[in-house]
Parts: structure tokens; C-alpha cells; sequence
């Protein structure tokens, strides 16, 4: 099925393209009249049109349909509303939208005042909202009622949302509730929607005012925070490619908070990059899980009957977590009075069965199949590291590795970083580094003029920096933050 979001340069289409991409068989088409639009680095296809106020805009429109099969439109913002309303009567494809006349009465201030008066929804004739802002914005509660109304009338089921905090006209934190005489002030008002011919996706903002429900807008597109709450209410989107399955019943919405930070809301540009350089512990393979499997091998191989194996392993990851993972054997080896020689011999020919992080192998299959040639730049011990990739039977997925040991010339050195680049016979500017050591690898591949820099932190790693005094120490260096390998995913993908 293809699906066209219009208009799409605005937070609006990515939250549709959130939806649509967890729907199996969907090919997301977006159009706008920028090409540089950041929603394009998300969509499947992008088709550059005119803007909806010049006069060839419905004919390109029309003509762009046709030529690549869309079979529904859904639109983004209200820029092209009037038009696609218009279009919706006789068009040969789907179009997410309301009838003219129900659109004319949403958009307008004058007519939604008349339209919501003459239907009995109007608020108190002696209260105008100008006044109720008046009273004391701060203190009013603010509600956000969501849903969709599908092509044959049918509505969705109702995610009702009370606002937490605003900041610069984005509402940051939100709350899944459930609220009796909303849901049965919302569902009246969809009665009004539908025989109306309402259709497509709605979000409605209302304050509570004076024991009562006001409608203060109406708006006929997906709210730009909607995606961020896919796990916990209803993917409109599905409604209106499918049609409500009544075979499923709906569960009970769990009262939990969305959070959506500001910083997150716009994509960087990106570059044009050939490969992606990745660190081997704590980016591609749990280093601390590993290092701990080796104590407990330790200490069964060598039987340290004067120290419990419990004792052995709390004591060696308190030295880890503070910090002593360079001498960590030593360490032991004088705490608890054993041989240090021998500890470390019989240290290095361990191999345990550890994995690599779950995330790493689809991902780095998903890189393969886009063309991304795949490198690995490691620090510590070649051995070692040569244990951890054939455990895992990761060699294969790498066009080159360079262990920085072999050259003495560790990160956040350039040298090691031309070093794997040259190996896979790409320029600085094309490559990508990631990493989970802000200095070592961010540092390192900001030197050596690495295009873009990506920080991998996982939980529980054994790296946590500040990365507020980082930024502070380094403001020229630019990176961007992620927690798992599919986000990273998100941002290379070059569909």
C-alpha cells in the first residue's frame, strides 16, 4: 500500500511517518515544496511539489498521485486542506480528510464559533475564551482528545491525554488518563464530526473550566506527540488503512506519561557517508558482562579455596565500577593474597560464552544490505578482542578491522582512525564513527574529520561521562546521542 503525507515539513509528518513504518507492507511517500524538508530522511520516497498556494499545485498533485500508484493521502498541517477537501469528491484515491463545507467551519475562527454554537457545544455566552485565558492561564487544565474517523465513518477508540507541561508551543509531557465526562463529551462531539462527513485524524484541545469540558480547537491531523505514545494508544493510522477490527477488543489505557524534549525534535542533516566505524566494548559487546564471566571462570579453574567465588566476584566488580579495570587482576591479587602470575596466564585463555548486545547483528545486517561498508577500531588487547569477535561470529560482518595496539597508536589518536578508513578506501568526510568513550571515540573521529559522530551509551556500561561538561570542555565538537544501535539505524538509513 502507498501512502502519501503532504505538506510534511512539520513535526505533524514525522508522527504519521512513526505510525505508518510499524504497519507491515506500507511504502511512505512525503511531499513538499522543500527538498531539504527533515521528514524526507525518515519517508520511504520523496516528491517535490509546488506549495499548495500556487496555482499548479493541485495538478502536480494529481499528476504525482497517478505516477506513483498512491492509494491514500493523509495530510500533515492545514496548508493544503481547502484543496485536498476539494480534491476528496472526485479523486481516484483515498484521501484522509474531512468533507469542504466541515473543513470551511474547523479552520476558520468566525465559522467554528457559529458551527460549534449552532450544535450546542458552545461555551458560556457570557464567557468569551479571551477571558478564560485571562483568569489565569497557569492554572487552567489542559486536555488533548485524540482519534480517527475512518473512510466508511467508523471511529476509532478515544486516547484522552492531560497536558503536564508546555514549552515553546510543544507540549513536553503528557498522561494517558481516563476521564468519564470527556470520553462522553469527546464521543458526542464525533457524532457531530460524522454527520458532518468528518474523516481522517483529529486531536482536539479543551480546558477544564468550571466543572465543564470547553472545546477550544479542532484540528484534522495527527498532533506531532501522538508518536511518541505508539505503545499506548491506538495507531490511528491503522484505522484508516484497515478499517476498525471489531474482532479486537480494546484494552484498558494505562495512565503513563509522555516525555518529549525540545532538543529531540530536529533532525540533523545528513551527510553523504560510505561507512560506519564502530568500537568493539560497550558499543558492539558487553564488556563488563564479559569481564565478569572470566572471574567466575578464574576462580573455578584455579580453585582459590581461601576466598569464596561470591566474594571474589562482588569485590572484582566494586573495582570495575570504580574504575580499575586496567590493573583489576592486580588488584584482587592483592587483595585476597593470591598468585598474580598465574591469575593473569590463566585470565587470557578464557573465553566465556558472552554474546554481543541484541541490537547489534540486525542492525549491522540492515547497514550491509544499504550499502554501508562496516569497520571496526578497537583499544584493547588484540587477543582479547579476536576472542570476543569469534565467540560472537561477528568477523564477517567487518570490511576491515584495525586493532590500535598492533600500531601504538590508540584513541583518540587520528593515526588509528586514517588507519581503518584507509583500509576501506573512504575519505574522512565519509565516514561515520560510533562509540560509547565521549573522548577515545567522539574526540578521536572529531580529529581525524570523521562527517559525523554518533555516542552510544547503554546502560550499565562501564563509561558514564558528564556529557554537559563534555559539551562545555568541547563546544566546536558535534555528535549526536543514542541508547541503542536502532536508533543509530534511524539516523543512517538511507531510504
Amino acid at each position: 500500500m502507498n501512502v502519501l503525507i503532504t505538506s510534511a515539513n512539520n513535526f505533524n509528518a514525522i508522527a504519521l511517518i512513526r505510525e505508518l513504518e510499524t504497519i507491515h507492507g506500507v511504502h511512505i511517500f512525503i511531499s513538499d515544496e522543500y527538498s531539504e524538508t527533515t521528514p524526507k530522511f525518515l519517508a520511504h520516497s520523496f516528491i517535490r511539489l509546488p506549495g499548495p498556494k500556487e496555482g499548479n499545485y493541485k495538478k502536480s498533485l494529481i499528476d504525482a498521485c497517478e505516477k506513483n500508484k498512491i492509494d491514500i493521502i493523509i495530510p500533515s498541517a492545514e496548508d493544503d486542506f481547502t484543496i485536498l477537501a476539494e480534491l476528496k469528491a472526485d479523486s481516484k484515491f483515498k484521501i484522509a480528510i474531512s468533507d469542504p463545507a466541515l473543513i470551511e467551519n474547523l479552520i476558520y475562527h468566525e465559522n467554528f464559533e457559529e458551527f460549534m454554537a449552532k450544535n450546542n457545544f458552545a461555551r458560556n455566552s457570557q464567557t468569551t475564551m479571551d477571558e478564560i485565558f485571562a483568569s489565569g492561564l497557569p492554572s487552567l487544565k489542559h486536555f488533548l482528545a485524540e482519534f480517527a474517523i475512518d473512510f466508511s465513518g467508523t471511529e476509532s477508540e478515544i486516547s484522552l491525554r492531560k497536558i503536564i507541561t508546555i514549552e515553546e508551543s510543544i507540549v513536553t509531557v503528557s498522561e494517558i488518563i481516563i476521564n468519564e465526562k470527556l470520553h462522553k463529551k469527546i464521543s458526542d462531539f464525533i457524532e457531530l464530526l460524522k454527520a458532518n462527513k468528518g474523516c481522517g485524524i483529529f486531536h482536539i484541545h479543551l480546558i477544564e473550566y468550571k466543572d465543564d469540558f470547553l472545546i477550544n480547537s479542532v484540528h484534522n491531523h495527527i498532533n506531532a506527540t501522538t508518536g511518541s505514545l505508539n505503545e499506548i494508544a491506538n495507531n490511528f493510522c491503522r484505522q484508516l488503512l484497515f478499517g476498525k477490527n471489531e474482532d479486537t477488543k480494546s484494552s484498558t489505557p494505562k495512565p503513563l506519561r509522555s516525555f518529549t524534549y525540545l532538543k529531540d525534535r530536529t533532525l540533523p542533516k545528513r551527510p553523504e557517508l560510505k561507512a560506519v566505524i564502530f568500537d568493539l566494548d560497550e558499543t558492539i559487546f558487553p564488556q563488563k558482562p564479559w569481564i565478569v564471566a572470566k572471574l567466575k571462570m578464574l576462580h573455578d579453574e584455579l580453585k582459590f579455596n581461601k576466598v569464596s567465588k561470591e566474594k571474589f566476584i562482588d569485590t572484582g566488580l566494586r573495582l570495575l565500577e570504580e574504575g580499575n579495570r586496567g590493573d583489576l587482576l592486580d588488584r584482587l591479587s592483592e587483595i585476597f593474597h593470591l598468585p598474580a602470575y598465574d591469575m593473569i596466564q590463566k585470565y587470557r585463555s578464557l573465553v566465556p560464552d558472552t554474546k554481543e548486545y541484541a541490537d547489534v547483528k540486525p542492525v549491522l545486517t540492515e547497514l550491509k544490505a544499504q550499502g554501508y561498508l562496516i569497520g571496526l577500531l578497537t583499544d584493547n588487547p588484540p587477543n582479547s578482542q579476536k576472542q570476543k569477535l569469534q565467540s560472537t561470529g561477528l568477523e564477517n560482518f567487518f570490511d576491515a578491522i584495525h586493532f590500535t595496539k598492533e600500531s601504538g597508536f590508540e584513541k583518540p589518536d587520528p593515526q588509528g582512525f586514517h588507519k581503518i578508513r584507509t583500509k576501506l578506501n573512504v575519505e574522512a568526510n565519509e565516514c561515520c564513527m560510533v562509540g560509547d568513550h565521549l573522548y577515545k571515540d567522539i574526540i578521536g573521529g572529531h580529529r581525524s574529520g570523521f562527517a559525523a559522530l554518533c555516542w552510544l551509551q547503554r546502560s550499565g556500561g562501564l563509561f558514564n561521562f558528564d556529557e554537559n561538561l563534555f559539551r562545555k570542555l568541547n563546544p566546536e565538537v558535534e555528535f549526536h546521542r543514542f541508547g541503542d544501535m536502532t536508533h543509530l539505524k534511524g539516523f543512517l538509513d538511507r531510504k
